[in-house]
């Protein structure tokens, strides 16, 4: 079917998280602008004319009195609890002892600074997993709460689970798009988990909400690298190199780029392929 024969508008309500799900969409429709993406503006725009009928499950559905139809939006877990209550003093109370109990845990190994390929000894890994249970309690009682969805998936990064890590940072970025630390988690993650389209998705987003930022602008130019779009990762890179000609961090991107065009280099596609011996000796003699 064609976007003419569906009226021209189309949207898949929601995808829990990044897991895929086979979904099936005319031809001419795209991700980038839709509902699907941006379901808030959506709603926001719309006010006027939307009311709300009713939720099922992580959809809300709306009545559009303007086209006299139903119109289904994925639900951005908002800041009540999962029952759609207030909480009470003492489940907030809760909320809070578990959420500083899991902040303390990651404070303890500064997991702000880590990266992949990080390898965590048994004894830390068994604190990230406890850190993962007490988060995942908190979340039941909000399931709003941003920072405890980015620091689950930080956790569950580090642990090499990075579906799961993605599925948790795509949740925090969908409910503060704004707050970078979400979207470049995300693309960490999603290229470590092989998931290509989907970390430039995240470079992109990143950049677009710290658009100055030559350190997010080199991971973009990564973003493109690994999935083998060499011209959008050279104009990246050189971007970011202008900006900040003496990062040691955006040099080694900027040789690494130009050592796989050359055929000097084999192409990576996550960051644990990077011959670093090949690229040290590269950037010695760039």
């Amino acid at each position: 079917m064609s976007l003419d024969e569906v009226g021209g508008e189309v949207a898949v309500a929601f995808l829990k998280g990044t897991r895929e799900r086979r979904i099936v969409m005319p031809g001419g429709w795209k991700f980038q602008g839709s509902v699907s993406q941006k379901p808030l503006d959506f709603v926001r725009a719309d006010a006027s004319r939307l009311e709300f009928i009713r939720s099922q499950g992580n959809v809300e559905v709306y009545w559009d009195k303007e086209k006299q139809c139903e119109v289904y939006v994925g639900r951005p877990y908002g800041i009540q609890s999962s029952e759609g209550r207030e909480l009470s003093d003492a489940q907030r109370d809760e909320h809070n002892r578990l959420w500083n109990q899991a902040r303390g845990i990651a404070d303890k190994h500064k997991i702000y600074s880590l990266v992949p390929p990080y390898r965590p000894g048994f004894f830390v890994a068994r604190e990230m997993r406890k850190g993962i249970t007490l988060l995942e309690k908190a979340l039941a009682l909000h399931p709003g709460n941003a920072p405890a969805l980015w620091m689950q998936g930080k956790f569950l990064q580090l642990l090499g689970n990075f579906d799961a890590s993605l599925d948790r940072l795509s949740k925090a970025h969908l409910i503060d798009p704004n707050n970078t630390a979400h979207s470049r988690e995300a693309g960490i993650s999603a290229t470590e988990a092989g998931k290509l389209d989907v970390a430039v998705f995240y470079a992109q987003e990143a950049l677009k909400a710290t658009p100055g930022d030559a350190g997010l602008r080199t991971n973009l130019a990564i973003a493109h690298l690994f999935v083998g779009n060499m011209a959008a990762a050279r104009k990246e890179i050189d971007s970011a190199r202008s900006a900040e000609p003496d990062d040691p961090i955006t040099r080694s991107v900027w040789v690494l780029v130009r050592e796989v065009e050359a055929g000097r280099m084999r192409r990576p596609t996550k960051t644990c392929e990077i011959d670093g011996k090949a690229l040290r000796d590269a950037s010695a003699n760039a």
